[in-house]
């Protein structure tokens, strides 16, 4: 007597559907875990980003009047400017980003590319160029508009993610993984 009521093709349908279903849930379940570990590691990264910033413009919110000074009338000064960005994370889930919400997608996009935009600024200084540019005073000034531009886009990608995935964010501040 058989006491499975199905014949073996309907059994098979079964399992198969089964089986899809299954796999499916764990797929959504890693992408989701994923996508939230994305966006915990580009939090963390902007808000590095954003206290290196703060450092920059806590000692200067404007370029020092002897820096200007000096960048006028000697052609050879090269004012020493460290920047410390870190864009490690960003670059290397460049192809993770299509999973994140459009908006922060965006916002994203902007940040970073004003912390490109501000590190090509300071490195053209020590170009042999900087000497032959007219207004260097302005190459000089534009460093901070950039600084305070980057500012402006990290706080509105850091404001995004504090607002639309708050979880998270309380997880990230308190250490939960």
């Amino acid at each position: 007597m058989n006491i499975w009521p199905f014949d073996a093709p309907s059994t098979a349908v079964v399992i198969f559907a089964a089986t899809q279903a299954i796999g499916f849930m764990i797929h959504f379940l890693n992408r989701r875990s994923g996508r939230a570990t994305l966006i915990a590691g580009l939090y963390e990264e902007i808000v590095f980003n954003l206290k290196a910033i703060d450092k920059f413009l806590e000692k200067a919110s404007d370029p020092p009047p002897q820096m200007i000074k000096f960048v006028k009338s000697d052609v050879k000064y090269r004012p020493h400017i460290l920047y410390a960005q870190q864009a490690k994370f960003y670059e290397a889930n460049l192809g993770n980003l299509p999973t994140i919400d459009r908006q922060l997608n965006r916002l994203l996009v902007d940040f970073y590319s004003d912390l490109e935009s501000l590190e090509i600024e300071i490195e053209a200084i020590q170009f042999a160029s900087f000497a032959t540019v007219k207004n260097r005073e302005n190459v000089i000034r534009n460093i901070w508009t950039s600084t305070k531009n980057a500012k402006m886009s990290g706080e509105k990608a850091k404001s995004y993610v504090e607002g639309s995935y708050k979880k998270l964010v309380l997880q990230n501040k308190k250490g939960i993984p």
